[in-house]
């Protein structure tokens, strides 16, 4: 077309049918992939907003409803601006033990069990005194090549734990009647390095391993 001469009646008929088949200008319910649109308030059937489509509700129904009805909560009977049953405060002590959404059945009688036997080994310990540091049992593990003194396994075959030569269960009964130790339950020269397996059976027994392990060498 020529610069400054008229659409003709043609032209103009076109630049109208590709306006309205554009896509732009088609919206709503003409739109192909549309699904109904915002949600619907609950109480007046207006369009919800984004940051209303949680509540159901928009902001003059709350406005309303917040001046009829005043929202307290159920246990302190304060007032309150969310519309649960409880508010902030009294929600954190409901939801505790039996009421909270994870709760599966409480501590087990074992853990209790557990529980009370190393609280009680601890309180032994205490009781009996002394104390070493991680320096000491590493040195004393390197001594005797990170080896059990028992069953003569090298880690990492097994892993070995702290055993007391002298129980601290039987510490101090066996002090009344052995005056010449000096080194106190938990020092170093009470320790020695034994396997998981080899501790346990060895439970109460007092045997030190370290004098049988320097005979036989």
């Amino acid at each position: 077309m020529i610069a400054g001469t008229k659409h003709t009646e043609r032209a103009k008929n076109k630049n109208r049918i590709s306006k309205l088949t554009s896509p732009k200008t088609i919206k709503g319910d003409k739109m192909w992939n549309w699904k109904g649109g915002l949600p619907k308030c609950l109480l007046c059937d207006e369009e919800l907003t984004r940051y209303d489509s949680k509540t159901k509700k928009c902001k003059n129904c709350i406005t309303k409803f917040s001046k009829i009805k005043e929202l307290k909560c159920l246990d302190c009977k304060k007032k309150k601006n969310n519309y649960r049953k409880r508010c902030r405060n009294c929600w954190k002590l409901y939801s505790k033990g039996k009421n909270h959404w994870n709760w599966q059945g409480g501590i087990t009688e074992e853990r209790l069990h557990n529980r009370f036997y190393t609280r009680k080994r601890e309180m032994q310990k205490i009781s009996a005194g002394g104390s070493h540091i991680e320096k000491e049992w590493v040195d004393i593990k390197m001594k005797y090549g990170f080896m059990c003194l028992c069953c003569k396994k090298v880690e990492p075959e097994i892993k070995l734990t702290r055993d007391h030569i002298i129980p601290i269960s039987a510490w101090k009964t066996y002090i009344q009647f052995h005056p010449e130790i000096k080194y106190q339950c938990d020092d170093i020269e009470n320790i020695q390095p034994l396997c998981l397996r080899c501790n346990m059976i060895k439970r109460t027994k007092i045997i030190n391993y370290k004098n049988l392990w320097q005979k036989v060498i």
